[in-house]
């Protein structure tokens, strides 16, 4: 018998297994990753590594910011969300000291987020992003160059994700 954790006639995933339980999951919203363990990650990482990174997360689509938030912050990062390219400037603008790593959704109303990257960066050259999207097909007409930038195609795996996310944190 399960733990009731799945519901199978509506293919949702509600979590109830750490902080933010309650929380439902679209269906494959992130693939399966056998390898990846919350635990192994969690003995990986140490309090001074995360203690002080915050992240602002730019996604057009709110279940997605939600879902995504929500793993950020129950692996320790502060998360500043904003729902387009515009409003992931203003944010920047009001908190750029604070801020240490972008994760911005390529293709947002308004303003793309590669766009919304490049007046970021003419303020702060240094500044670290990952980029992800769902539209695969806008990014391989190659009207989006990454510049080397790390990319995730949703839905991705929550480990290699995770293990990103630190590795250009420096972490």
């Amino acid at each position: 018998m399960g733990s009731g954790n799945g519901k199978r006639d509506t293919q949702e995933i509600t979590t109830n297994n750490y902080k933010g339980a309650g929380r439902t999951l679209p269906p494959n919203f992130f693939l399966s990753n056998a390898s990846f363990s919350r635990e192994k990650a969690y003995n990986e990482m140490t309090t001074n590594d995360i203690i002080h990174s915050t992240i602002l997360l730019a996604e057009d689509e709110e279940e997605t910011r939600e879902i995504i938030k929500g793993i950020l912050e129950d692996s320790d990062y502060t998360v500043i969300e904003a729902a387009s390219g515009k409003e992931a400037i203003e944010k920047y603008n009001e908190r750029q000291t604070a801020i240490d790593l972008l994760i911005f959704d390529v293709l947002m109303p308004e303003m793309t987020g590669k766009e919304a990257y490049e007046k970021i960066r003419a303020s702060s050259p240094a500044i670290k992003i990952i980029f992800m999207s769902g539209s695969l097909d806008d990014i391989r007409s190659g009207e989006f160059n990454m510049n080397g930038a790390p990319f995730f195609s949703k839905p991705f795996k929550l480990g290699p994700f995770l293990s990103k996310v630190r590795e250009v944190l420096g972490q």
